[in-house]
């Protein structure tokens, strides 16, 4: 929801793709929509193994952080192509809070696009 609520701020339409979804579904929703980030939890990270060569404009990958996620985070990081930056969601927050001023961006509108939702 963090994430959401920042995406919303700085007038970024978030696209919601349910884990459930199979691995030819993800690739199609992160295409259409030209998707650059994706943020994920670490169980996830290998169905995103299978699609890395599919998917064409991703360029960071954050992964929501826990003791679990190190394992996945550890193998994927050694498959993932140097043209995508993986980083963590801590990784994130401390470079938001080394850079607590945002002053370049538009604020959104009520006419704006929020969310694209592939259920």
């Amino acid at each position: 929801i963090i994430t959401a609520f920042s995406c919303f701020r700085i007038k970024v339409p978030i696209v919601t793709l349910y884990a459930t979804l199979g691995v030819d579904a993800l690739a199609f929703g992160i295409n259409q929509t030209s998707a650059q980030y994706l943020f994920t939890n670490g169980e996830q990270l290998p169905k995103l193994q299978k699609i890395l060569s599919k998917i064409k404009n991703i360029t960071t990958i954050v992964v929501f952080d826990d003791k679990y996620t190190e394992n996945y985070l550890a193998e994927f990081k050694k498959n993932c192509p140097s043209s995508i930056r993986v980083q963590t969601m801590s990784e994130i927050e401390t470079i938001g809070k080394e850079n607590p001023i945002v002053d370049n961006y538009t604020r959104p509108t009520k006419d704006d696009l929020a969310i694209i939702m592939y259920t």
